[in-house]
C-alpha cells in the first residue's frame, strides 16, 4: 500500500479509524516476506469480495533476527506459524504470537513488518503504523507505503498521508507498490472534497498502465468507478464496472454494484 521519514507521532495517536479507502492496499511483496495475494487486504467489508485467486503463499527468507542464539530456533519456527495464521486470515492467533515473539526479538524486521500487517486487517491502525514504521527505519523498505498511507488516513492525520505519498512517490519500489498508493492518495483527496483531482490521479495511473487485464488495472478502474459515482458521474461510473467484470465478473462486488446502477 513506504515513504517513511520517521512519522511516528502519527502512529501515538488514538483517534477513532475512518471508513477505509474503497479499495484497500494489497499487501505488497517485501524481500522478507513474499506474498501474492488478489483482492482488499482489510478486512470486515463484506460488501466487497476478493478476487478469484485468494491462495496466499508466505515464505519468510534469512533475515537478520535479533534473538539470543539459544532463542533463534523457536523464534524462526513461531514466526513461520504466525505467518501461515497470517495467509489463512488468523490474525489474532498470528498477533498472539508475533507479541510473544517481539518481546523475544525486539526490533527483528520481519516481526516489525508481519505484526504491522497483522494489525492493520484488525483495523488497529496505530499500532500497524508504528510496527511499519519500525520496519522502514530497520531495512529502508518502502513496500508498504500504501498502507502507512491508509492508516494515516484512518487515523485523520492529513499530513503523514501527504509525506507517505510524496516518500513512495520518490522511493518508487513497485509499480504495484505506487498504484496502491495511488488508490489511497486519491480516496484521500476525495475525502477532502477534492473529487476532480481523486479522479484524475487515478486515470493518470491507467495511463501507465499496459495490459487491461492485469490486477492493478482492475483496482484502478474499481477505484475509478468509486469516485465517477461519488461524483454522481453514474454513467462512466458503470462504465468502468463494466470494464473490470468483462475481465473478471468475481472480484469484489463488481456483480451487485452494476446492477444497482443499471
Amino acid at each position: 500500500m513506504r515513504e517513511r521519514p520517521a512519522l511516528a507521532e502519527r502512529a501515538s495517536r488514538q483517534q477513532a479509524p475512518r471508513q477505509a479507502a474503497s479499495a484497500s492496499p494489497l499487501p505488497s511483496v517485501s524481500f522478507r516476506i513474499r506474498h501474492d495475494r488478489r483482492g482488499s487486504l482489510r478486512s470486515g467489508q463484506p460488501s466487497r469480495r476478493r478476487a478469484q485467486s485468494d491462495e496466499l503463499d508466505v515464505t519468510l527468507e534469512p533475515t537478520e533476527l535479533h534473538v539470543a542464539a539459544r532463542l533463534r530456533p523457536l523464534v524462526e519456527r513461531q514466526l513461520n506459524e504466525a505467518a501461515r495464521h497470517y495467509a489463512a486470515d488468523r490474525y489474532l492467533e498470528a498477533q498472539r504470537l508475533l507479541v510473544r515473539l517481539e518481546r523475544l526479538a525486539p526490533g527483528s524486521p520481519p516481526i516489525e513488518e508481519l505484526l504491522g500487517l497483522v494489525r492493520y486487517r484488525l483495523g488497529a491502525y496505530a499500532q500497524a503504523a508504528r510496527h511499519l514504521e519500525a520496519f522502514v527505519s530497520l531495512t529502508g523498505d518502502l513496500n508498504h507505503g500504501a498502507i502507512l498511507m491508509d492508516c494515516a488516513r484512518a487515523l485523520g492525520d492529513h499530513d503523514s498521508v501527504v509525506q507517505w505519498w510524496r516518500a513512495l512517490r520518490e522511493a518508487s519500489p513497485s509499480k504495484d507498490a505506487l498504484v496502491e498508493g495511488r488508490i489511497v492518495w486519491s480516496s484521500h483527496l476525495a475525502e477532502q472534497g477534492d473529487l476532480t483531482r481523486a479522479i484524475a490521479v487515478v486515470r493518470e495511473g491507467l495511463a501507465r498502465e499496459r495490459s487491461s487485464r492485469s490486477l492493478r488495472q482492475l483496482r484502478l478502474r474499481y477505484q475509478l468507478a468509486n469516485l465517477l459515482e461519488r461524483a454522481g458521474r453514474f454513467a462512466e461510473a458503470r462504465e468502468e464496472l463494466r470494464r473490470v467484470a468483462t475481465v473478471d465478473p468475481t472480484i469484489y462486488d463488481v456483480a451487485e454494484r452494476l446492477a444497482h446502477l443499471a
